[in-house]
């Protein structure tokens, strides 16, 4: 949602525009009004509006020099021009000045939707790409990706190492090798070369990529990136699967992991796979394998074959249709606590998942780890002991080691989500209710220069996450809170000190006293001065 701010001279027309439409149906959350440029300044100062639209003729400062002044404070705000004039030198400077539109009075209501649903597709992009590129640069800062011992390295580039020695280096990274089979894949992304920073996205698709790959794989391989080149991730690994079973799991993990990432990063993966070795030192030769298979543009694809190994296949018909949304889904239900709506979902799709033709067992097993590891999460973001939940895990874990059935797959897991959702539907009012108040208490402390993303950044909440909760809670809007706390804080420095209007209005962080008294009159019936004088004949 955005605020947009109206600046025209005519009442009539301001009042036409704030008022004859329903802008919240157009993603407008607020609507401000200025008649004079001045008062559009302190108006941007106090509430940095999105949308701004102005006449250009008005006593004083005109729309155009008032766009020069509010260009430096607000480079990225959408501008549109309203005029009774169609002069070619206003259009011209309009252009100089990046003005989104130019209309010509009388403006029909059809035409000022349409410019303004056009601003705000601009803004939801332009936040989009500045949401992304603060992700990219925060995967860069956190810097978790996967090291590989220098002697792995040295022996993987060719370095002669002996064995004992090679065996040893593994198993300080938790590469295990007593009773195991081992191999080795690459990873293969396709950097757009349109990215502005191919290296950063490169690197936050490889953290991605890995941490995603770890979560797959912990249950039955121990992964050990040995390489990562520009676009390219080398992996090896060790298992205790039986040989037959190496290949198809791979493949599945890797089918799983490639539709993952293309949706988050919006890139394409490519795979080769090696055969499964007997010995560390085999590595080589699945290695070798795996870039042959690369080369080949062969990589992973359900449904065909590892040289020399049968792929059971599966089709797309084995598989669920938008897994990585279903997952998404599911969890923002959980947070929520919309414990019934995320039963009928979860029930649903894993109905689905049991009626599939024929689906790979890996892949079930897939879909069930990405779901109890949702909820151990969020049972986390509502601080409850996973402990809880310790004997229903045991019961789903048996069943997954013992090759059940789907059927019984889905009500082991089943088990855990119903015991989660009534353990987190027990504390989600205590708990939405202790961050409402922790929420106030910090708006109330910070009142002059409040801004949402800080308040959820207090309460350990993302923004969108917290706008909500807060809403639900404490019954309007974040913004509107604010406004009211403020307010609420002039009503208490007017009666109980003697400071001057112009003072109150300062310390709160008021551009304007024009403004703040137009504020205060709409939010109590009263002037400043009114609300002073008759709070001093009450007392």
């Amino acid at each position: 949602m955005y605020k947009m701010l109206v600046v025209d001279d005519e009442p009539n027309m301001v009042e036409g525009i704030t008022h004859g439409i329903n802008w919240r149906q157009y993603d407008i959350e607020e609507v401000f009004a200025a008649y004079n440029a001045l008062e559009a300044m302190d108006i941007c100062g106090q509430e940095r509006p999105e949308i701004i639209l102005t006449d250009i003729r008005m006593p004083g400062m005109d729309g155009l020099e008032f766009i020069e002044k509010v260009r430096t404070e607000l480079p990225d705000s959408e501008i549109l021009l309203i005029s009774a004039f169609e002069e070619f030198s206003y259009a011209k400077r309009a252009i100089s000045l990046n003005v989104a539109s130019y209309l010509v009075k009388p403006v029909k209501p059809k035409d000022l939707i349409r410019e303004i649903c056009m601003s705000t597709e601009r803004l939801n992009e332009k936040r989009e790409k500045r949401e992304y590129q603060e992700y990219l640069e925060k995967a860069y800062r956190k810097n978790r990706g996967f090291v590989s011992e220098y002697i792995i390295r040295m022996w993987m580039n060719g370095i002669s190492v002996s064995e004992h020695l090679l065996e040893k280096a593994m198993m300080k990274t938790g590469f295990r090798i007593k009773n195991r089979k081992f191999g080795a894949f690459i990873i293969e992304s396709l950097i757009d070369s349109q990215e502005s920073d191919p290296l950063l996205f490169d690197f936050a698709v490889k953290e991605q990529t890995l941490e995603m790959l770890s979560d797959l794989v912990k249950q039955d391989y121990d992964m050990l990136p040995s390489d990562m080149r520009i676009g390219k991730i080398q992996v090896l690994y060790s298992t205790g699967l039986e040989k037959e079973k190496i290949s198809p799991s791979l493949q599945t993990i890797c089918h799983f992991l490639r539709d993952m990432v293309r949706q988050k990063q919006k890139t394409v993966l490519h795979y080769g796979i090696g055969e499964p070795v007997d010995t560390p030192g085999e590595l080589p030769v699945s290695l070798k394998q795996a870039e042959s298979q690369l080369k080949k543009n062969v990589g992973f694809k359900l449904g065909r074959e590892v040289p020399g190994k049968p792929v059971r296949e599966t089709g797309r018909e084995g598989l669920l249709d938008d897994i990585t949304g279903f997952l998404a889904r599911y969890e923002e239900k959980l947070l929520f606590g919309a414990v019934n709506e995320a039963d009928l979902l979860v029930g649903e799709t894993l109905q689905e998942l049991t009626e599939l033709n024929d689906p790979a067992d890996t892949y079930a097993s897939m879909v069930y780890h990405q779901l109890l590891s949702i909820v151990l999460h969020v049972m986390q973001e509502y601080n409850i002991k996973v402990e809880s939940l310790m004997d229903a895990c045991r019961k789903f874990y048996r069943a997954l080691g013992r090759n059940e059935d789907l059927a019984s797959l889905h009500e082991a897991f089943y088990r855990i989500h119903r015991e989660a959702a009534a353990l987190m539907e027990a504390r989600s009012g205590e708990i939405y209710s202790r961050i409402a108040e922790q929420s106030k208490a910090y708006i109330n402390s910070h009142i002059v220069n409040i801004t949402l993303t800080d308040t959820a950044d207090a309460v350990g909440l993302s923004p969108s996450y917290f706008s909500r909760l807060f809403k639900d809670e404490v019954g309007m809007s974040f913004v509107d809170y604010c406004k009211s706390a403020k307010i609420e804080k002039a009503k208490h420095l007017l009666w109980s000190t003697d400071k001057k209007i112009y003072e109150i209005c300062d310390e709160l962080g008021y551009q304007s006293v024009q403004y703040f008294t137009t504020l205060f009159k709409s939010m109590t019936g009263l002037t400043p001065g009114e609300f002073r004088q008759g709070h001093m004949r009450d007392s």
